[in-house]
């Protein structure tokens, strides 16, 4: 019995002086939101500005090193639009699966800031509904977008990035439109 209470004793506090230690911290998960829209020249103008149509990105990463990392993304975007000859409701819904390289700075002098670029290859899901005629529209590629920002480490745990973010490609989202931008606010947690 007192041998089982030594090696849980001891279990316990390995595990305690473990957990105190610094960690590598190569991990991280982030929420992201903004108002990345897509251009649609041939339907009209957002009903709304684009503020009221927010994004909605959950992505997860890892540093390879001080300078470079690794994500995993998921986006869903939405506008709603007035075709303008007829006022005809559109809603256009973007879903996004894919990857991104980051490139990081060094830290801006001495603060808690850095520049960061991003290149991005995103499966996209899109759909188009037009409320007059209950209608579904959809079709599947791949997209690719370019960004860049600053990143705020708030603490070793936390970071609050702001960037732009430019999709200038796609492959077989012929009857979609390709092209989007708009800004993004994330906030991470490193693990």
């Amino acid at each position: 019995m007192k041998n089982a209470i030594f090696l849980l004793s001891t279990i316990a506090l390995s595990a305690s002086a473990y957990a105190a230690q610094p960690k590598d911290q190569d991990m991280y998960f982030y929420l992201g939101s903004g108002n990345i829209g897509y251009e649609t020249p041939k339907f009209g103008n957002n009903t709304e500005s684009e503020l009221a149509n927010p994004h909605i990105t959950i992505g997860w990463g890892k540093n390879i090193n001080e300078y470079f990392s690794v994500e995993g993304v998921v986006r869903y975007t939405q506008s709603e639009l007035k075709f303008q000859p007829t006022s005809e409701k559109i809603n256009l819904h973007y879903y996004q699966f894919g990857v991104s390289g980051l490139a990081t700075s060094p830290y801006l002098g001495d603060t808690p800031f850095k520049l960061f670029g991003r290149a991005s290859a995103l499966l996209t899901q899109a759909e188009m509904y037009i409320e007059s005629l209950d209608n579904v529209d959809d079709n599947s590629g791949v997209m690719f977008n370019v960004g860049g920002g600053l990143q705020w480490d708030i603490d070793q745990n936390f970071w609050l990035k702001a960037e732009y973010v430019y999709g200038f490609a796609d492959v077989e989202l012929d009857d979609f439109y390709d092209k989007y931008d708009g800004f993004q606010i994330s906030i991470g947690k490193n693990f």
